[in-house]
């Protein structure tokens, strides 16, 4: 959640207003540290970062904080985003970041992004040095677009040229695309430096990711910031059953990561709940004025530290009426239940799919006990089953 409550029910204000970032101190730390050596372009440092949590904890919050920093820091922000019903189209997120930038570019910007043109007006010293070496290793002009077409047909038109179809291999056409993306995103951090940021990374297609593990290395000396939010692997199965060549792609997808944060060029950073303290500073953004103990600590237990099942339990007491303001003070109209709202059962209902057959069942039983069990009793119980069965 971005802004406080404006529901009429409520009768808060300040809707639009950005909800402080709270108990993130440590992640916004490796965050600057990442956007500086960016910045700067200082010859060691990681410049890709994947931020790590379970659903609700609060990824795409400081994803968008990360943007904030970047902008004030002179970046241009590329945000892209996989949905899970967008598996199946290629390089989808990358279309969506990429898109606004080509859009809003003027001929002479694309052309110099492309490499039709030797510069951008204004364009400093320093960019003139960096074009040199660029243009050895990698095509530009015609080439490069041509490349870019098979994702963004339109770019030839705009940058006023006339590509011919080329006859590649599936191999040869796959390496020219990740090149001429690589290339283009040099081409712009020329300009300015770049971050390009892809949320929900974990329902990508294995196209982007293997283009993310491609731009991981080739960028990894340019002024371009790669990040990426995403689920754990292990909450990832949902997508690899009855597939198995979507499970062999994430095996690899998982040796790669490892392999690049063994190099020094990704940097791992996992997000947990928040503490005591944060979540109850996050409670009172969220619910501005004098809240009884009784009611924030009902709040912060069901809750458990997760910022998104902390806002949809405020939302569905104040939207039934079982928190009222009045005045400036929250008062307790109905008995706050024990019944979880939809959305965080759906949450829940989509992390426990991410398990095995076997396992949702012993978590099934197990649920009968209630929060906690002894595990004697759970086998116990088990093992009568299976007698029974």
């Amino acid at each position: 959640m971005q802004a406080p409550f404006a529901d009429p029910l409520s009768g808060l204000k300040g809707a639009g207003e950005a909800l402080p970032l709270v108990g993130r101190d440590t992640e916004m730390q490796v965050i600057r540290l990442l956007l500086k050596t960016v910045a700067l372009d200082l010859p060691t440092g990681s410049r890709a970062l994947t931020i790590s949590g379970e659903m609700g904890v609060g990824k795409s919050r400081l994803l968008a904080e990360m943007y904030t920093e970047a902008r004030a820091l002179g970046f241009r922000v590329l945000e892209g985003r996989a949905f899970e019903s967008g598996m199946k189209f290629p390089y989808l997120p990358f279309f969506e970041a990429l898109r606004p930038l080509l859009r809003t570019s003027s001929t002479e910007q694309l052309r110099y992004y492309v490499g039709l043109s030797s510069a951008l007006p204004g364009a400093n010293e320093r960019q003139g040095e960096s074009r040199q070496d660029e243009a050895v290793i990698s095509p530009t002009g015609t080439p490069l677009v041509t490349a870019l077409a098979r994702l963004f047909p339109e770019l030839p038109r705009m940058s006023g040229v006339t590509v011919a179809p080329e006859i590649l291999s599936p191999d040869q056409e796959k390496f020219r695309f990740l090149d001429a993306m690589a290339t283009l995103l040099e081409r712009v951090a020329q300009d300015q430096p770049v971050l390009l940021g892809i949320d929900n990374l974990q329902w990508a297609d294995s196209a982007s990711l293997e283009l993310t593990m491609y731009l991981s290395v080739r960028l990894h000396s340019s002024r371009v910031a790669l990040v990426g939010a995403t689920r754990p692997a292990g909450m990832q199965r949902e997508h690899a059953e009855g597939s198995d060549n979507v499970g062999a792609t994430n095996a690899r997808s998982v040796r790669a990561l490892g392999e690049l944060v063994q190099h020094g060029l990704l940097l791992i950073l996992p997000l947990s709940p928040l503490d005591t303290q944060a979540a109850a500073q996050h409670l009172h953004a969220l619910l501005p004025g004098k809240l009884p103990e009784s009611i924030a600590q009902v709040l912060l237990a069901r809750a458990e530290g997760n910022p998104f099942f902390l806002e949809e339990l405020v939302r569905t007491f104040t939207l039934n009426r079982q928190l009222v303001l009045l005045g400036k003070e929250w008062r307790a109209m109905k008995a706050v239940g024990t019944e979880l709202p939809g959305s965080i059962m759906l949450a829940i209902r989509q992390r426990l799919q991410g398990l095995s057959t076997p396992c949702r069942e012993l978590l099934r039983v197990a649920a009968l006990f209630g929060r906690s069990f002894p595990l004697d009793a759970l086998v116990k119980v088990l093992e009568k089953r299976e007698e029974l069965a």
